[in-house]
This record gives structure tokens, C-alpha cells and sequence, in this order.
């Protein structure tokens, strides 16, 4: 089902199993994967299926530090997120980027690589590639020779070209068409609020730019609005955590990391 949400009354609620913040690749991928399992999904999505620019300024922000991109103009706000605009190059992280290293502070993840190696299958089907292999073995047939690198700090890798997937296009229909889903275009969370007492989610404030709010009211709550967004959200969501929610460490949007960009 769609709904456009400037035409949600003031004040109405939405009960669920399952609310997704964002659908950009993460929030469609979940969503698309989810469409037979019986819960009841709402997909809330800030911009409509075409770029706006009113939608798109609320990107919009100040920088500090590092020089970065113009945060209204790296990002796209629409159905499909980002997957509007990319590159289409791909390729897993590697063991090393989960490990501990003594001379980089905070470094670690409380999972390891070998987790997330049972999902690459999907996620290169959802990517549109030939198939999950990033082993140079398993390319020598379709390559040139290789650069002989022995004894060196360098490897050679393979990266594999996605054909720039849109999500938004690709997962729509099926999305849209499925009687488990809740779409909500224009839908702009504004707070996120915890049950009175306790560590889970109780409910979302939704506002449009039309000046109408709501409230989705989930069992469970996944943020994938993207990493500055996601870290917007949760900095802003103080009325239960002075500090915003999960940042009881000061570590929420302190390790955003970007890609390189070689000119």
C-alpha cells in the first residue's frame, strides 16, 4: 500500500510489527526481503518518487572540521535514496577493517567479517552482480595477467561494477504491491520516543512539510536513513536521552567514514 503522508490526518496512529526509517538501499533491501514474512511493515521515506528541491534542502547543514561535500548536495532524498546516484562500484570489507589495531583508537567491531560473509550472495543479487566472488582466483580467466606484487605492501583486488542498481526502480512495484507493507512517502521522522521505563522504542513522530503529524507506533524500529542521517536522528531524539538516543558514550556520528575520492 502508498500513502502519501500530507494526506494523513493530524494526530492519527499507526501500529506495526516492524517501522523502517529511510528507503534508500538499506531500507528497500530490508523491506523487499521481508514482503512473505507475515509482519506488518511501515516504510516512512522523507521525499516523493522524484527529486524536490524543498525535501532536499532539509538535508542541508553546517560543517566543521574535515572539508566534506555540501550535505544537500551529495545525498538524494527520494524513494531509492541515494541508489538514484552512485557509481556502481562494489566490494566487500575486508577482515582487517573488523580487527582491533593498537595504533588507531576505537578501532574493533564487536562482529567479524566471517558474520556478514552468509549475506554476500544476497547482497550481490541485490547489487545486480554476476555473482559473490571478490577472490582474484576466481577471475583469473577474465583478467590480464596480474601485477607482480610479491614482496610489496600492495595486493592486487578486484572490484566488481554493479550497473549503478536503483532501488527505488528496481523493488518499487513489488514493494508498493505487497500486503504486508505501509509506504509513506513525505514522511519525515522528527523524534524517536522510548516506552516510559524502559530501553525499546515506543513510538515515532512523523511531521510533513505541510505542517501535519503523526505517529507510528512499531514493535521494533530499524534507522536506516543513512550514516549522517541516522546520526542526525538520534542526536535529536533527547526527550528521553538528554544526550540522544544510544549516545550515552559520546560515540553516535563520531566514526562516519567516507570513501576515497581521487581526482
Amino acid at each position: 500500500m502508498l500513502i502519501d503522508a500530507r494526506s494523513v490526518p493530524t494526530a492519527a496512529e499507526f501500529p506495526c510489527d516492524l517501522c523502517v526509517v529511510g528507503a534508500g538501499p538499506a531500507g528497500i533491501a530490508i523491506v523487499d526481503r521481508l514482503r512473505s514474512s507475515g509482519l506488518s511493515v511501515v516504510l516512512l521515506e522523507s521525499g516523493g518518487f522524484n527529486l524536490e528541491l524543498a525535501t532536499q534542502e532539509l538535508y542541508c547543514g553546517e560543517i566543521h572540521g574535515h572539508d566534506y561535500f555540501r550535505l544537500d548536495a551529495c545525498r538524494w532524498r527520494l524513494f531509492g535514496g541515494s541508489s538514484n546516484r552512485w557509481g556502481g562500484w562494489c566490494r566487500p570489507l575486508e577482515a582487517v577493517d573488523f580487527a582491533r589495531r593498537e595504533w588507531l583508537p576505537h578501532s574493533g567491531w564487536p562482529i567479524e567479517a566471517q558474520t556478514l560473509q552468509p549475506y554476500h550472495a544476497d547482497a550481490a543479487e541485490l547489487f545486480e552482480l554476476p555473482n559473490a566472488r571478490f577472490d582474484l582466483a576466481a577471475w583469473r580467466e577474465r583478467l590480464p595477467t596480474p601485477l607482480p606484487l610479491d614482496g610489496s605492501n600492495f595486493d592486487n583486488t578486484v572490484f566488481q561494477h554493479s550497473p549503478e542498481t536503483n532501488f527505488g526502480e528496481v523493488c518499487r512495484a513489488r514493494i508498493i504491491g505487497a500486503a504486508n507493507v505501509t509506504t509513506m512517502l513525505y514522511a519525515n521522522v522528527t523524534a524517536i520516543r522510548l516506552d516510559p521505563g524502559s530501553q525499546r522504542v515506543g513510538l515515532l513522530r512523523v511531521s510533513t512539510l505541510s505542517g501535519s503529524s503523526f505517529t507510528v507506533r512499531p514493535k521494533a524500529v530499524v534507522v536506516a536513513a543513512g550514516g549522517i542521517e541516522n546520526a542526525r536522528l538520534l542526536l535529536a531524539s533527547r526527550t528521553d536521552r538528554p544526550a540522544g538516543l544510544g549516545n550515552e558514550f559520546d560515540l553516535v556520528g563520531r566514526f562516519f567514514m567516507e570513501h576515497l575520492h581521487v581526482p
